[in-house]
């Protein structure tokens, strides 16, 4: 009697290319929408922190029923001149009620905002590098209207773009 033909085990060459083939076409179609998905995430999380501190600076100022300021500070201990919101932020209590740190007035930093990691840029319309909140919570140092702080990754579709209005 004839023996029975043994049984295949594993896979062929060809069946593993065509493995990889389609392994490649699915990261090669997946990545890009990753790196845009990734781009927008950091964009939402860096716009949440800054609407975050100036919805602190508003509660702070009207708690305290008095000036509270934010400006943008690249060493966070005073306000950077020409510096931008990327860079980091200060949140204090704000004698004068100008938006400008002034320790020998009084000022006291209450929150620190570091510098983003990414690329992204934070552009101010007018432009702004220091907000404040009175007593009564309504912005103090607002140049000709509302300010809008417009927040964008540098590679990201315009859909992944942040707007925080004043």
């Amino acid at each position: 009697p004839r023996r029975a033909a043994a049984c295949q085990r594993g896979l062929t060459l060809i069946e593993s290319m065509m493995a990889v083939v389609l392994l490649a076409l699915m990261l090669g179609l997946g990545l890009p929408s990753l790196q845009t998905m990734l781009d927008s995430n950091r964009v939402a999380r860096e716009a949440s922190w800054l609407q975050s501190d100036l919805r602190m600076a508003r509660a702070e100022a009207v708690r305290r029923g008095a000036p509270v300021g934010l400006c943008a500070s690249s060493n966070g201990t005073a306000c950077t001149a020409g510096a931008t919101w990327r860079q980091g932020w200060i949140l204090f209590s704000n004698a004068r009620g100008d938006g400008s740190f002034d320790a020998a007035a009084g000022d006291q930093i209450l929150r620190v905002q570091r510098a983003w990691s990414g690329s992204d840029t934070a552009t101010t319309t007018p432009n702004a590098d220091r907000l404040a909140f009175n007593g009564e919570g309504f912005a103090a140092v607002l140049r000709g209207g509302n300010t809008t702080i417009t927040i964008r990754a540098p590679s990201a579709p315009v859909s992944s773009t942040r707007c925080l209005i004043l």
